[in-house]
């Protein structure tokens, strides 16, 4: 049974003993909860039949390297007992498993989509991943060279800017690093190996480090993926949102939840720039019930009530949008733009102010502040005048 052997304040360690000769090392994506005793990769690794060590972080924290190293040298003697180590991640998971490879003195990584860093003094400017970045935990975080194990591989997508970007500054720093492209496979490529056998048969590939058959079983896997679909689908949208929508409609059953909102989502986007407002909110729904939680999706049908004058509800969804990222300046104006037009001057001036904190700068929150103090002055003179 599963059991947590060693923990932090930041991350908590859990071991799965099933004896062998292999060890899978997992580390937890973004956002991912799971109760006491549990860790991400436990169902896959009890299927293959792999004893593991699961690396649970307790927030967003990019595995901070003062918590891990105390960490590893805590289960140094149950590191020992393998001969095989194999460490595995996707995204900030990724991040963990390619970082302290070489300290974990595993036999091969197997990671997908990987950030170097979220520190924004390393040239990392997506807010999505800078929010979580702390000077206190993440000092000198970035990927360097000796980090890398020797037999490390990075599957990623070149078709997204961010991770295209990310796997080139690691392959600077670490050029013995074997990176294998996966177009259209998302950032969550490691979907493309759906099922403990193809994940298995992709692990012990890596592990034989026969880079040419680790890139064939890829190749092979991505071609009837559901995340290469939702790639396509999602590449399509901008410009031929028909062809997106039929792809969409017609292999649905092969995406999961997560690929159909994000093919629903950037369908909306397009249909948004096409002023093609019902398909535009039918596909912002249907991507919001998929994925509720979504900041991004939770935007997208903000923006599409606001357009389509349902600004009631354009206001609690940007609402909830501004309570998952506080700190976007341009959708509170959007807020603030709303609650005029509602006539909610108060509201509107209140969060004009926090939109202008954000992004003082910026035209449209300049314009913005300015047509509500109008509103508001021509409100105080009507007053005066009666």
């Amino acid at each position: 049974m599963p059991k947590t052997i060693a923990a932090t304040s930041e991350v908590a360690a859990v071991f799965d003993d099933r004896g062998g000769d292999h060890l899978l090392i997992t580390f937890a994506p973004l956002d991912f909860q799971c109760a006491t005793d549990e860790f991400w990769g436990q169902q896959f690794a009890g299927k293959a039949g792999f004893s593991a060590i699961g690396f649970v972080p307790r927030r967003n924290n990019w595995y901070p390297a003062a918590d891990m190293h105390r960490l590893i040298t805590e289960l140094e003697k149950n590191l020992q007992r393998f001969p095989y180590r194999i460490s595995y991640g996707s995204s900030m998971g990724a991040y963990g498993a390619l970082k302290y490879s070489r300290r974990l003195g595993v036999s091969t990584a197997v990671t997908f989509g990987a950030q170097t860093s979220i520190d924004p003094g390393d040239g990392i400017v997506d807010t999505a991943y800078t929010r979580y970045f702390q000077n206190a935990l993440h000092e000198q975080m970035s990927i360097k060279s000796q980090d890398v194990a020797e037999n490390a591989h990075l599957f990623f997508d070149p078709q997204i800017d961010f991770d295209l970007q990310n796997a080139a500054r690691i392959m600077a720093a670490a050029p013995h690093l074997k990176t294998i492209p996966l177009p259209y496979a998302g950032h969550d490529c490691i979907k493309i190996a759906a099922g403990t056998v193809s994940m298995a048969r992709l692990i012990l590939a890596c592990l034989e480090g026969d880079l040419a058959n680790v890139k064939s079983l890829a190749r092979g896997m991505r071609a009837n993926s559901g995340a290469r679909l939702s790639g396509i689908a999602q590449a399509l949208a901008p410009r031929r949102p028909d062809c997106a929508q039929r792809l969409v409609d017609n292999r649905r059953d092969a995406m999961d939840g997560k690929q159909a909102g994000l093919c629903h989502d950037a369908l909306a986007n397009a249909y948004l720039r096409l002023n093609d407002l019902p398909n535009a909110l039918a596909a912002a729904a249907a991507a919001y019930r998929l994925l509720p939680a979504r900041s991004s999706i939770v935007r997208t049908r903000a923006v599409c009530l606001e357009k389509a004058g349902q600004l009631e509800e354009s206001v609690q969804f940007y609402e909830r949008y501004n309570h998952l990222n506080p700190h976007d300046g341009l959708v509170r104006n959007s807020l603030a733009r709303c609650y005029l037009r509602l006539g909610r001057l108060a509201l509107a001036r209140e969060t004009s102010q926090i939109a202008r904190s954000l992004q003082p700068e910026h035209p449209s929150v300049i314009a913005c502040a300015a047509a509500i103090n109008a509103a508001i002055d021509k409100a105080d003179a009507d007053r005066t005048d009666v």
